[in-house]
Parts: C-alpha cells; structure tokens; sequence
C-alpha cells in the first residue's frame, strides 16, 4: 500500500509534532523536568537535531530552577 519513503516521511512528521508538542509544555511549565524525564525513553525516536533542542530546553530549565 505504502511504500517505504512515504513511512519514513510519515513517521518524520510524528517524530517532529511529538518534539515540538513536549518542547512546547516544557516551555509553558505545564508539565516538570521530572516528568519530561520519564519522556526519555521515546526520545529514542527523535532526531539528533530533536535530542539536541531537547536537552537545550533540559539546561534551560535546571538553570532557571536553581
């Protein structure tokens, strides 16, 4: 049905809206550090570019908590 380049396009746009919706509640406090934590186990699916904004937020966060 689907071939191999539309899934990875597919699976691309989740991995993105998926980044950018916990970057978003990381940003707005609405979910901790502590919780995004536990989110590290799908990160395993997210780009390096994704990983790395991610662990920017992480830094921000901790800095802005001490």
């Amino acid at each position: 049905m689907f071939d191999n380049d539309q899934d990875d396009f597919m699976e691309d746009d989740l991995d993105s809206d998926l980044s950018c919706c916990l970057s978003a509640l990381l940003d707005l406090d609405l979910i901790s550090v502590e919780w995004s934590e536990e989110l590290e186990e799908f990160m395993f699916y997210m780009t390096d570019e994704q990983k790395e904004k991610h662990d920017l937020i992480q830094i921000k966060l901790e800095e802005e908590k001490e």
